[in-house]
């Protein structure tokens, strides 16, 4: 955990005479702050959803405007690692919601899939309007969900053997809690990019 990892790196770095080898030490350091300032966040976050009963700040909204910007926030992200980002639109997207909120929950299944991409993979998010409902797909060209453990995507702290860089496993512990304070929920599934799916469904 991030916490251990930093005071291991401090007592590492207190006790090394080299000092390049105690600068590099200080930089893990860092690196496992910043960690561990994610996972408060994350923590601080769930609980303020979780306490939620109601959405005071809902209205209409486009939940593809919503998936178009959490995509160019997330470029960078891509970029580092060349994994191709794209968005499909199709019918009409009007829901009623909490802005604040549903871009967090799409930048949580975002941050989830370029995590379990692999380098110069691809990364598509497709938003569709339905009769009764509006669906937002992410998908991804990973490993995929573990045939036995796709009934546990969302539980606190867990992570699927196999995943990919930092991660706490709260992110879609979050995105189930904001798309039930939605009447929505949140179905996993086989990519058609041969990797994970992760679909949130909305009601008019």
């Amino acid at each position: 955990n991030p916490l251990a990892a930093l005071r291991l790196e401090l007592d590492l770095a207190g006790q090394d005479t080299n000092a390049a080898e105690r600068a590099l030490h200080l930089q893990r350091s860092h690196e496992a702050l910043d960690r561990m300032q994610r996972l408060v966040t994350q923590l601080l976050m769930l609980a303020r959803v979780e306490n939620l009963t109601e959405l005071d700040d809902a209205g209409p909204l486009h939940l593809g405007a919503i998936a178009e910007q959490a995509l160019r926030e997330a470029s960078e992200q891509a970029g580092a690692r060349s994994i191709a980002l794209s968005l499909d639109r199709e019918g009409d997207d009007r829901v009623r919601g909490s802005h604040g909120l549903l871009a967090i929950l799409v930048q949580n299944l975002l941050d989830n899939a370029l995590r379990h991409a692999p380098a110069q993979g691809r990364v598509n998010v497709r938003v569709a309007g339905h009769a009764d409902g509006v669906s937002l797909e992410v998908n991804d060209d990973g490993a995929g969900f573990a045939a036995t453990g796709t009934a546990r995507p969302g539980e606190r702290f867990h992570r699927p053997a196999g995943s990919l860089g930092e991660g706490s496993g709260l992110g879609l512990s979050i995105a189930h809690a904001i798309a039930a304070l939605h009447r929505g929920e949140l179905e996993f599934g086989r990519s058609a990019l041969g990797g994970a799916r992760v679909s949130l469904i909305l009601p008019r």
